[in-house]
This record gives structure tokens, C-alpha cells and sequence, in this order.
């Protein structure tokens, strides 16, 4: 499987407007392109129109990586100037979001099945993504939270 380009996967998710309440469009990308490479993925319904993207690779996963896809208002696109990436979300969290893809990515690529990765809805409100995803936690023994604040 081709690898993925975290640069342009951050602006494919930058260019999404989810800020908080409009993440699902995000959500179903994340979902649907997670699925093309493999993953068995749970889409963890939240609230109309918005969900969590639970992915794992394996019966068993061991690690789990874990940030949110949505932003702050107001939206606007990404743009690159120079060696930067700008756009809503880029470093809070769609960057992060991006960067635990390929991380999990090249460990299934080195033979590991046993990664999850867990993408929440509604971070920046009230957590409601998040605790939705406590109430049906994973057997994960170590997990990585993506969180630059």
C-alpha cells in the first residue's frame, strides 16, 4: 500500500470546516479512507450528524493513538508559505491527527497488527466525543494523546 503523505493528508483534513458541531464531514472522510487501507473502523455516533472514527488494525490492540478533529472557529482553508502549513486546526490537532496516521501506518507496514487509533468529536466544547469513547473503551494497554495545548 502506497504511504501516506502527511502534509497533504493534514491540508485534505485543514480543508474540511469542523469546527465544533460540523465535524462530520470529517469524520466520514476519516472513516471511508481509513477503511480503503485496512482498518476495521467504527463509526461511534455522538450526537446527529457527528461521530467518533475508531480504527484498529488486529484482534487485540496494544496501542492506541488518539486526538480530535475538531476546531475552533472561524474556519479557514489551509495555504502553504514557504516550509509552513497554515489553516484551522493545523497544529490543534489535524497536523497531530495526520501524524498518528502515518506513525500507526508504518508500524503495520513493520509487521505490528495490534494499533488502534481513536479520533474524537467535540474536544473543544465540552468533550463530548471523548467521553463518549470512555464509556466503550478499548483493551489498549498504552495510548498517545495528541494534544498541543
Amino acid at each position: 500500500m502506497d504511504p501516506l503523505d502527511v502534509v497533504a493528508l493534514t491540508r485534505e483534513l485543514v480543508d474540511i470546516d469542523s469546527t465544533t458541531g460540523r465535524e462530520g464531514a470529517c469524520a466520514t472522510l476519516l472513516a471511508s479512507r481509513l477503511r480503503e487501507r485496512g482498518w476495521s473502523v467504527d463509526e461511534q455516533r455522538v450526537s446527529e450528524g457527528r461521530g467518533n472514527v475508531i480504527a484498529t488494525r488486529g484482534p487485540r490492540p496494544v496501542l492506541a493513538f488518539s486526538t480530535h478533529v475538531d476546531c475552533v472557529p472561524p474556519f479557514f482553508p489551509s495555504r502553504v508559505e514557504g516550509d509552513r502549513l497554515y489553516g484551522r486546526g493545523t497544529c490543534d490537532a489535524k497536523g497531530i491527527l495526520a501524524s498518528q496516521w502515518v506513525a500507526a501506518e508504518r508500524l503495520v507496514a513493520a509487521g505490528h497488527d495490534d494499533i488502534a487509533l481513536v479520533f474524537v468529536v467535540g474536544e473543544e466544547r465540552g468533550s463530548d466525543g471523548a467521553l463518549k469513547a470512555n464509556r466503550e473503551p478499548l483493551p489498549t494497554r498504552f495510548l498517545v494523546n495528541g494534544e498541543p495545548t
